[in-house]
């Protein structure tokens, strides 16, 4: 184990230990814990980018000789550095849960909230290797495990946070060497720049693989007419990622937010507050042709399947946080002098949560899994989909149900957790993993 492995270890022990807490260092121990491995991992990052990139060159020219075809294998331990990024990704969900329960209801990602998230490095881990990042192995896997990791505090931050670096990894693997490095620089090397992907449509009728919005050859520009709704950080975002029908097929058309045409509205919803969800309305919004993310390598059906792949990963942390919360509830609230737990219709609905999750939780890794070995995974991503819409959203109402009267006041988070739930289905095109 490498020193910041071992330095993690160490701190993670000590916030852990009874000494702590018997000492009530428990919790200022977990708060230097996460700050100086926080720190610690984001300093080191860069002068271990290039080790970890003769590991990984080393790793696949090892695999070219022993085998030209890609690996059948369904690994579910995690590396090193899956660890530690997983680890401290824990560590900003608990900061988001406390921002959530401390706050409002429309409360967005503070500016402290997004400076930490910069400095987990997800993008600089996830982008490949010729735009500068480490082209870790298992990159789809790392993004859904901080994926859920963060819904895990919540759904709508983390929706919010993704969000520009899902643009940026689009960029990385569709669009243009021109526009990749162009945008590499934007995205990662010079700050945050707030970006969004723009998919869902409003009307009963929409079909994700065939937008409605239209983009038509111009000259030397693409003209693009449409309706966009759902679209996260949509007041704060400087640039929008739409999707849009060109010649009966779709592709991702990159829209600064200044240009002429695009107007922007709120978008009142019943859950997802926190992440700031609008409209974009698109009229005669002309770009230039480079913004069109086609290097010759975009599949709209891929697309759409790591879109779902991340949906269901976001409604699997949600779902988590519930059952995480529902167990020492249950377990101290008494009813006829007993934990309701003793209750067999309680402890069954629990058991049944906590089956349908890691249900859940296996279907989304089988997917991510077969998306970073380029193997065909369109039927795994959507049974991924479809089991997080329905047994995320089922996790929901019986965490109210479980919590009886209190499950529907904001004193606790649950309510929140189902509404946020409720969207799942409608988050298809948001995210990327």
């Amino acid at each position: 184990m490498n020193a910041i492995g071992i330095a993690l270890n160490l701190a993670n022990r000590f916030a852990g230990s009874d000494f702590a807490e018997r000492t009530r260092l428990r919790k200022p121990a977990e708060k230097l814990a996460y700050i100086v491995t926080r720190r610690g991992f984001s300093a080191v990052i860069k002068s271990q980018g290039a080790l970890s990139k003769r590991k990984a060159k080393t790793n696949k020219d090892k695999q070219s000789q022993t085998s030209q075809k890609p690996s059948s294998l369904f690994d579910l331990n995690l590396s090193e550095e899956q660890m530690m990024i997983k680890d401290n990704a824990a560590r900003l969900a608990e900061r988001l849960r406390e921002e959530a329960a401390s706050s409002a209801i429309d409360r967005k990602p503070s500016e402290a909230i997004w400076n930490e998230f910069d400095e987990l490095g997800a993008g600089y881990f996830i982008l490949p290797e010729d735009l500068d990042g480490m082209d870790m192995a298992h990159a789809s896997e790392t993004w859904m495990l901080l994926t859920e990791e963060l819904a895990r505090g919540d759904m709508g931050q983390a929706l919010a946070l993704l969000s520009p670096v899902s643009v940026a990894l689009a960029i990385s693997r569709w669009g243009q060497s021109g526009l990749q490095h162009t945008w590499q620089s934007k995205l990662i090397e010079s700050g945050r720049v707030q970006a969004s992907v723009a998919h869902q449509e409003t009307g009963v009728n929409r079909n994700d693989a065939q937008p409605s919005c239209t983009a038509q050859k111009k000259g030397n520009s693409y003209r693009l007419n449409g309706h966009k709704t759902m679209v996260p950080i949509s007041q704060s975002a400087e640039f929008f990622l739409v999707s849009a029908s060109l010649k009966d097929k779709t592709f991702l058309f990159l829209v600064p937010r200044n240009s002429k045409g695009v107007t922007v509205s709120q978008l009142p919803s019943m859950g997802l507050h926190s992440a700031d969800l609008g409209q974009l309305h698109l009229k005669n919004v002309d770009i230039p042709l480079y913004h069109c993310l086609d290097a010759g390598n975009f599949d709209a059906q891929e697309w759409l399947a790591r879109s779902q792949v991340a949906a269901a990963t976001l409604a699997t942390g949600t779902a988590q946080a519930i059952l995480d919360y529902v167990v020492p509830y249950c377990n101290d609230r008494k009813a006829f002098g007993e934990p309701i737990t003793h209750r067999q219709s309680v402890a069954f609905m629990i058991a049944d949560m906590a089956t349908e999750i890691e249900g859940m939780r296996l279907l989304n890794s089988r997917a991510a899994s077969r998306a970073e070995r380029n193997m065909d995974f369109t039927k795994e991503a959507r049974l991924s989909f479809l089991q997080a819409t329905s047994k995320g959203m089922q996790a929901g109402t019986d965490g109210v149900q479980l919590l009886g009267g209190h499950g529907f006041i904001q004193e606790h988070p649950v309510e929140r957790w189902y509404r946020d739930l409720r969207a799942t289905p409608l988050l298809a095109g948001s995210l990327i993993i």
